[in-house]
């Protein structure tokens, strides 16, 4: 289960325990079917079969974990990848969001991280 500290508030720490929840619901389904589900761990892409055999993919590196954030935080707004980025860009949160905080945000599933990305970028701008 998800655990976030006191910098994040009540209302995101219920939605990463729900997403959390959700997410197990639906690797128990895969296996359950006997599929193997694909999830992010310590910075690593790792197959996982049913047996519980885990299977190295690939190392996931800052720039690629911030374009797959980038890419999915899009989807989640119904907006093309390009602005996206561009909007994210000119508030300067590619790096100072995620990728000065890779430590931390890749520890989280992909679907928390764009959720986060998406609320991030309409909290700033609706500052600026």
């Amino acid at each position: 289960m998800v655990e976030l500290d006191d910098r994040f508030s009540d209302e995101a720490k219920m939605l990463a325990r729900l997403a959390s929840k959700a997410s197990m619901e639906a690797v128990r389904a895969a296996w359950a079917r006997g599929l193997s589900v694909t999830v992010l761990e310590d910075g690593k892409i790792v197959s996982i079969a049913p047996d519980g055999t885990r299977t190295f993919v690939k190392e996931l590196e800052p720039l690629h974990f911030a374009v797959m954030a980038i890419e999915n935080a899009a989807k989640r707004m119904k907006i093309p990848s390009w602005e996206m980025y561009r909007r994210l860009k000119a508030r300067n949160l590619i790096h100072n969001r995620l990728l000065s905080h890779y430590d931390v945000l890749h520890t989280q599933g992909i679907d928390w991280v764009a959720e986060d990305t998406v609320e991030t970028l309409l909290n700033w701008e609706a500052v600026k």
